[in-house]
């Protein structure tokens, strides 16, 4: 009896182990593969939002490049983003101004878009990327409820808000809706609750509409960059707002508990700062994939090693979760400290 239970553990354990060489051989393959982009890419214009830095500016670059018409949305049409990519890319990129809280700039858009594409023999809105995207920081007791409304319009209902205006010409071309949604949306960190409330919502959004949208042959689907040097996850823009923060919600006669309060953070954004990866060149060749890539998938994350640990992460129990975080935590406070 003990003899064949000892067999059936071995032959459990070699098929699991069989099976995880497989899917990690499957997840490195994915990501050496050559990019097999689509045909008529002249004739495939996409839409991004937060062109002004970061993943929409060097998105928008790139898909130029390919010879792809880019709308490409900034906040601020007139800014250093916004010139860039006028001197740096071709005629066929337009700057549009957009802000995705606004019911009437999104609105614009739309005209915009239909007017310079039927300007254009056989061209056709192709995709949409939801990119723009704003950060705070801060505990969910030391945040004023107007943060987590202002990064909740941002983040989820200015994707929410683009999406439903530009679905109708995307049903048309049968096209694509990207959303750049985080793994912050799946796991809880400390510190940015108001980012991953907003990124989780987003990703439920995504995976509803991704229902949705098969009857009308409109693929969904979600880039999640971990964590990246960009604007949004400027250190020093994080402490100010933490800063902001902690004097708007702690009175002057708790300033001991304020700084130490500060000191904490300081000490988490120079681990992330640290941590951060540099080139995001990575980031915009999946989000180059997921607009015109021949092979879409549902939900990709940047980086080999990052989709490894966030896959595994997913798979166990919060408690345990829980566990990882605390110790996370305690060692960049023992490392960065």
């Amino acid at each position: 009896m003990l003899a064949t239970l000892a067999t059936l553990c071995q032959c459990v354990g070699a098929v699991a182990l069989a099976s995880l060489l497989v899917w990690l051989l499957g997840v490195a393959l994915s990501k050496l593969r050559p990019q097999q982009l689509l045909d008529r890419l002249p004739s495939r214009a996409i839409l991004i939002t937060g062109c002004d830095s970061g993943f929409g500016l060097e998105l928008a670059r790139r898909l130029d490049g390919l010879g792809v018409p880019v709308f490409a949305s900034c906040l601020y049409p007139e800014g250093p983003g916004a010139r860039k990519l006028a001197a740096d890319c071709s005629s066929r990129l337009r700057v549009l101004p957009l802000d995705v809280t606004s019911d009437q700039q999104v609105a614009d858009a739309v005209v915009c878009v239909e007017a310079a594409l039927s300007d254009t023999t056989g061209a056709e809105l192709w995709a949409v990327v939801n990119n723009a995207g704003i950060s705070d920081c801060g505990e969910v007791d030391i945040t004023p409820l107007e943060k987590f409304q202002k990064v909740l319009d941002v983040n989820t209902m200015g994707a929410i808000r683009v999406s439903k205006a530009f679905l109708p010409l995307l049903k048309k071309s049968k096209g694509r809706l990207i959303n750049v949604n985080s793994p912050y949306g799946r796991l809880p960190f400390p510190m940015a609750s108001t980012y991953c409330l907003s990124k989780s919502a987003l990703t439920m959004f995504t995976d509803v509409l991704r229902l949705e949208m098969k009857k009308w042959s409109v693929t969904v689907c979600a880039v999640e960059p971990l964590l990246y040097e960009t604007a949004l996850t400027d250190a020093e823009y994080l402490q100010s707002k933490y800063v902001e923060n902690t004097e708007k919600t702690l009175s002057d006669d708790k300033e001991s508990i304020r700084q130490a309060a500060r000191k904490n953070c300081e000490v988490m954004l120079r681990a992330s700062k640290w941590l951060a990866k540099k080139n995001i060149s990575e980031v915009i060749d999946e989000m180059v994939i997921a607009c015109v890539g021949q092979n879409v998938q549902r939900r990709v994350t940047p980086g080999f090693l990052e989709t490894i640990i966030l896959t595994v992460l997913a798979k166990l129990p919060d408690w345990l979760k829980e566990f990882l975080a605390q110790l996370v935590i305690t060692l960049v406070k023992i490392i960065w400290g």
